[in-house]
């Protein structure tokens, strides 16, 4: 079976494309920007000198994937540069109109080349795969549904302008009906929905009908084993316990219950550093930013030292579509305080999957490991065992039994 693989972006495409190569299944990979060496634009942006030139390298890296075979790897399109671009300098509306217009022109370019070449499947991933599934006739298609359906997003951003209104930056917005209709558009041609956990399925299931759940299948994502190799911080005993949330600094992701919960306790019991892009007003983060760490911009490389460093995650989110990063913190030995609303990857021995998603139940959650050390030490001591279920192995034998289930 030979598979062409395409996704505009990166999320975690290149794990995909990995396995599909390991079962020598990769026809090729398609994406907007890889880096390779000797390439333009890459060979004049390396050049590029002082702080502007450092912090272009850096973002460069991101694009970087040595164990993926170059002559796989096709590259299309200037979207994702400027979309890259205008997210960096603030301009977010911007970058979400580029992102959509981009998604379509890939997918244009991906359906010319499946007109072009027979293939056995087609694997693309939700909003840029409807222009490309519509010119794969003859091949089984395999959509990457990375986000809960858009219609329960909606409901969730409902909830939180209800409730939390004065903690969102952008209130009121909603994802469009032209979304929600090109959504429908890649459901009803996909040969095998792919999700990434449990709360997504269940969204598939109550929004876009049975159809669509018959085809849906879990396939939970995986971390770098490579990167985060164990590494964790001293037994939390004494002392303060260090609580962590990394992604982005949002009422989305539940950052304002963590920050109304650590004001609960003193920085003797708790400290908590946030990792990640700031998205809350002002006049709100304000208020509690002198109780907590914020690291704006942190390297890929260096977030498994930012994890050795920390206890527990706290990973309030409000939905989410997998979460890697919870895998990566059982990988480094840490407890996990998260949302039903992700990847289940929290179980009895490793943390507290949150029945509520609120300040008080974030809190107790907290009390619980600043008051039961021993509790605690044993859930940072069983993590990485189950972090094992989520490593690349796990992820690619999952990629064959989805190929021989077409």
């Amino acid at each position: 079976m030979r598979v062409g693989l395409f996704h505009p972006g990166t999320q975690h495409s290149w794990q995909t494309a990995l396995a599909l190569q390991q079962h020598q299944r990769l026809a090729w990979y398609a994406t907007s920007i890889f880096r390779r060496e000797r390439r333009f634009p890459f060979d004049l942006l390396e050049r590029l000198p002082g702080p502007a030139g450092r912090a272009v390298r850096r973002e460069l890296g991101r694009f970087r994937f040595d164990a993926l075979d170059p002559a796989k790897v096709r590259t299309h399109g200037l979207h994702e540069w400027a979309e890259r671009a205008a997210r960096r300098a603030g301009f977010g509306r911007l970058a979400a109109r580029l992102n959509a217009g981009g998604n379509v022109e890939f997918g244009r370019w991906v359906a010319r080349m499946a007109r072009k070449e027979r293939l056995d499947a087609l694997w693309g991933f939700n909003s840029s795969s409807l222009e490309a599934f519509g010119a794969a006739a003859g091949s089984a298609r395999i959509l990457d549904q990375t986000t809960p359906d858009l219609r329960a997003i909606n409901a969730v951003l409902g909830e939180l302008e209800s409730g939390h209104a004065d903690w969102l930056v952008n209130p009121g917005f909603r994802h469009s009906q032209a979304a929600i209709d090109r959504q429908a558009g890649e459901f009803a041609l996909a040969d095998r929905i792919l999700v990434g956990s449990e709360y997504t399925a269940a969204t598939l299931r109550e929004h876009a009908g049975t159809g669509v759940a018959a085809r849906t299948r879990l396939l939970p994502y995986c971390y770098d084993a490579a990167q985060f190799t164990g590494q964790r911080a001293p037994e939390a005993t004494s002392g303060p316990v260090r609580f962590l949330m990394v992604g982005s600094i949002s009422a989305q992701k539940g950052a304002h219950l963590a920050l109304q919960a650590i004001e609960q306790f003193s920085p003797s019991e708790a400290t908590l550093t946030l990792v990640g892009s700031l998205a809350l007003p002002p006049q709100k983060w304000g208020q509690h930013e002198r109780r907590v760490r914020h690291v704006r911009h942190l390297p890929r490389s260096q977030v498994p030292m930012a994890m050795a460093d920390h206890h527990v995650l706290l990973f309030p989110s409000f939905y989410e579509g997998g979460g890697i990063v919870l895998y990566e913190a059982l990988a480094s030995g840490l407890a996990l305080v998260q949302t039903p609303r992700a990847s289940h990857a929290v179980d009895a021995d490793t943390g507290i999957l949150l029945d509520n998603l609120d300040v008080d139940t974030l809190a107790e959650a907290m009390r619980t490991c600043i008051m039961d050390r021993e509790r605690l030490e044993r859930w940072r001591a069983a993590a990485p065992n189950r972090a094992r279920q989520f490593n690349f192995e796990a992820y690619s034998n999952g990629v064959a039994k989805v190929l021989k289930t077409l």
